[in-house]
């Protein structure tokens, strides 16, 4: 009850409009749950296909009608029709994509047999409003999370102690990194004709950082936020810039959304398409990707955000037993250090098209990335200053450090806890290290857009 009424206050203080949609759409999906489970087997599917359809139709409704009704428009420009078309002033409700995603999930599994509807309301509804994952995820299946809110817990220091430092650690990364290169980020796509050479390589690179910063870092805060609560979420990041291939990251890499879309698409595609063999695989891949780059935004960038996922991947299964044979030539450590570099500069190219403002910026980025590289290039006027440079890039190699340390195997918080001095300076030092290089005047975190 008190994590329901939180969610409530906290979504209700943003948007009551937003407040009273999702708690409908809540309990239409909670009815609907409960009539598929109930109705027989003439009546089910007709049920579940409108839960669907609801679910998407609205989803397609807030977030993509303008971008298609656009892409009429130009259309019929071009056939010279003389038809306008109008531009709906409408703004998507607050976290629609993830909580979306989350009631077709349980409708798909309720339709399935695999998990029976939430009799209980409240609790269905905590699900959905769930204030740390409301705004940005993660997609958590209702299947597991559920029982977390029937679960009756009691306070446990140890729990609360990890939920604090996650917290921290996720203020670190956010409000000391993210924050200081996002006025960079911002700048060069917002002013892209003006630039090239070396200040968009140097964007190119810092990009990565700003994003995995800004998004792991709300993951771990909210994170923390659970533990304090006794909920443990699900982590959507596990150390994706030490990936050494393109699959490898999306198994590190907003996780909760990739691994939706296998088991309720791509092995859905697989099964459908068995005749098809190894291309059913192929198939799968590219409307997967195409689907998880549409999630993110309406706009052909985001399309062919997807799209390059799909074709990287596909590249990696068939070339497979080519690239091993070749690796196999080289020494590991040396395998292992090119691989995630050419993962890091193949997510780099991505992000070009997930912040531009339009595919000729992306295609102008692209084109300008080696133009007038050998000019003198002076100061760093690309929107931060060279103190907030030096600062991000101590904080992004602490990141690493620790994401490198904890790749191989050594947890640092376990290491840690045999030195007990050492263990609390650093915690402190954490805390300092955030009230002091924090940016408070801060941008709001990257995912919050979807």
């Amino acid at each position: 009850m008190v994590l329901l009424l939180a969610s409530i206050l906290m979504l209700g203080y943003l948007s009551t409009t937003f407040l009273l949609y999702t708690l409908l759409l809540a309990a239409v999906n909670y009815s609907l749950g409960i009539f598929i489970h109930k109705a027989d087997i003439h009546k089910k599917k007709g049920i579940y296909l409108f839960a669907m359809y609801l679910n998407i139709g609205q989803l397609v409704f807030f977030k993509y009608i303008n971008f298609l009704l656009g892409n009429l428009a130009s259309l019929l420009g071009i056939l010279n029709t003389g038809v306008e078309i109008p531009y709906l002033h409408i703004i998507a409700p607050i976290g629609i994509s993830y909580y979306t995603f989350e009631f077709i999930g349980y409708q798909i599994n309720v339709y399935r047999g695999t998990e029976d509807p939430e009799s209980h309301f409240g609790i269905f509804a905590s699900y959905v409003l769930f204030f740390p994952k409301l705004l940005a995820g993660p997609i958590e299946r209702s299947k597991t999370f559920l029982p977390k809110l029937k679960t009756s817990y009691s306070f446990k220091p140890a729990v609360f102690h990890d939920g604090l430092i996650q917290l921290f650690w996720g203020f670190f990364k956010k409000l000391v990194i993210a924050d200081r290169l996002f006025p960079m980020v911002q700048n060069i796509y917002g002013n892209i004709d003006e630039y090239s050479g070396i200040p968009l390589i140097i964007t190119y690179i810092l990009q990565v950082f700003h994003m995995y910063c800004d998004f792991s870092g709300y993951t771990d805060i909210m994170l923390g936020i659970g533990k304090l609560f006794g909920i443990q979420l699900t982590n959507n990041f596990e150390r994706p810039l030490l990936a050494q291939n393109v699959s490898m990251f999306w198994r590190k890499w907003h996780i909760t959304l990739s691994n939706w879309c296998n088991e309720y698409i791509f092995k859905k595609i697989l099964l459908k398409r068995m005749r098809w063999k190894k291309w059913a695989a192929v198939y799968g891949v590219f409307v997967s990707f195409l689907i998880i780059g549409i999630w993110h935004g309406a706009g052909w960038t985001f399309i062919m955000l997807g799209l390059l996922q799909g074709i990287a991947i596909n590249y990696e299964f068939f070339t497979k037993r080519r690239r091993l044979q070749i690796a196999s030539r080289f020494p590991s450590y040396w395998v292992k250090l090119l691989s995630r570099t050419f993962v890091f500069l193949f997510f780099g190219l991505t992000l070009i098209f997930f912040n531009a403002q339009s595919l000729g910026d992306a295609f102008y980025f692209v084109g300008h990335l080696f133009t007038d590289v050998g000019e003198k290039w002076v100061g760093f006027d690309m929107g931060i200053p060279r103190y907030d440079y030096i600062i991000a890039l101590t904080g992004v190699g602490i990141v690493y450090l620790v994401d490198y340390t904890n790749e191989k195997g050594k947890l640092v918080r376990t290491k840690l806890s045999k030195y007990p001095a050492l263990k609390w300076s650093l915690y402190y030092g954490l805390v300092l290290a955030v009230l002091i290089f924090g940016k408070f005047a801060s941008s709001d975190f990257v995912y919050f857009q979807f």
